[in-house]
C-alpha cells in the first residue's frame, strides 16, 4: 500500500500481510495442538517442594512483560532434570 507522510512517499504492508505473517509464524513454531490455546494466565501452578514451578512461571511472566528487550543477547531457557522436560501449560 502506497502512503505519503510529511511529503515522503513510501509503502507499508497491508493488514492482510501482517495477519498472514502471524499465522505463518505460529504454524512454523510447531506448537503441539494441546498447548495452542495455553497462556500464562490460565496456568495452574502445582506446588513443588522447592517452588521451582512457581519460580519458572514468575520468570516466564517477567520475560513476557519485558519483551522485546532492546539489544539483549540472551533469552529464556528452562532446564529440568534428566528425567523429563519442564512444561508450562
Amino acid at each position: 500500500m502506497r502512503i505519503a507522510r510529511k511529503g515522503v512517499e513510501g509503502v507499508i504492508r497491508c493488514e492482510c500481510a501482517k495477519v498472514a505473517r502471524a499465522d505463518r509464524l505460529l504454524e512454523t513454531a510447531n506448537i503441539p495442538f494441546r498447548y495452542a490455546r495455553c497462556e500464562l494466565e490460565n496456568f495452574d501452578v502445582m506446588p513443588s517442594p522447592d517452588s521451582s514451578i512457581e519460580k519458572a512461571k514468575i520468570a516466564a511472566e517477567k520475560f513476557v512483560d519485558e519483551y522485546p528487550m532492546p539489544r539483549v543477547s540472551f533469552g529464556l531457557l528452562f532446564m529440568g532434570r534428566e528425567s523429563g522436560k519442564p512444561i508450562l501449560r
